[in-house]
């Protein structure tokens, strides 16, 4: 089959809930569109300035995918580009796939080893929610005001609704465009609105090695709730084609109208909170920093 828009290619994507058959391309292409569209909604690129990345490890190749989208859009802004990696046995080799510009400075966020033992019994939601806090505690000179995020739509609702499955309502609103924190950090869900199923194929695409390695060996631990939901999630996509992911998110952001003006912003990792702290941030990084008097985590340098 022929790509749909160009007609010259052999197709090899669908697009997710239309009848587009695209070449990759022309599907390449309208990754990026939508992309820098969300980018241009939050309002962080301006000329000259600082922008970062922050690529999860279970998430790397989809954060690969993102950096390699944002070269292309700092060649009009004249952006420096700063990228954090979450510590991996994959990092070194992520950085010999992607390459190095001399305008781009790259770390490694190390979670000392207690912590790290301890943060990952709280799934996946309390450990980017502790990590997002752990950035928001990086020198600004380094980070800049915007952290952006490789975390496509599927990823979001399911730590938004596995949450209040769990009772823990502070996890609503993860799903937003850009989520602030009291200090001036600034988090944006570059994907938001994009799917998994979208994400996962632009990363295998570009970097097939580090993806299945990815796959593997590095995903999050997820508690029960996030497993339950996960499955709940699966099936109603294989039912509605997808299509349903988009209903919860509607949802979900009616429920953060209702009950939002009764929650705050954890000063921390900016993610809806009933006091100053969210309740991840206060144990894993308030209660830390109180007893040890320095931060939980180490920045390397990979220069």
């Amino acid at each position: 089959m022929k790509c749909t828009k160009c007609g010259k290619k052999e197709a090899i994507f669908k697009v997710p809930y239309t009848n587009y058959f695209l070449c990759a391309d022309c599907y390449s292409t309208y990754f990026y569109k939508r992309l820098k569209r969300n980018l241009s909604r939050s309002n962080v690129l301006s000329y000259g300035g600082k922008l970062s990345v922050f690529v999860p490890r279970s998430f790397t190749a989809e954060g690969l995918v993102l950096i390699k989208i944002l070269r292309q859009i700092e060649r009009k802004y004249n952006n420096k580009l700063t990228v954090i990696f979450e510590s991996s046995p994959i990092v070194r080799k992520s950085l010999s796939v992607l390459g190095k510009l001399p305008s781009e400075v790259f770390y490694s966020l190390e979670i000392v080893d207690d912590e790290e033992k301890d943060i990952s019994h709280e799934g996946m939601l309390g450990r980017l929610r502790v990590v997002r806090g752990m950035l928001s505690l990086l020198d600004k000179n380094i980070t800049g005001n915007a952290i952006v995020l490789p975390l496509c739509q599927d990823v979001l609702i399911l730590l938004e609704l596995s949450s209040i499955l769990g009772s823990i309502v502070e996890g609503i609103n993860e799903g937003v465009l850009v989520i602030s924190s009291s200090n001036g950090t600034n988090f944006i869900n570059a994907f938001s609105g994009i799917s998994c199923y979208e994400t996962s194929f632009m990363a295998y695409y570009n970097f097939p090695e580090i993806y299945e390695f990815q796959i593997r060996n590095l995903n999050y631990e997820k508690n029960i709730y996030e497993k339950y939901t996960e499955r709940i999630l699966t099936d109603a996509s294989r039912m509605q084609s997808g299509e349903v992911i988009f209903s919860v998110n509607k949802s979900l952001s009616w429920l953060y109208k209702e009950r939002g003006s009764m929650l705050k912003k954890c000063k921390y990792c900016g993610g809806t909170s009933s006091s100053e702290v969210c309740r991840f941030c206060k144990t894993y990084l308030d209660m830390y920093i109180s007893e040890k008097n320095t931060p939980p985590f180490k920045l390397i340098s990979l220069e």
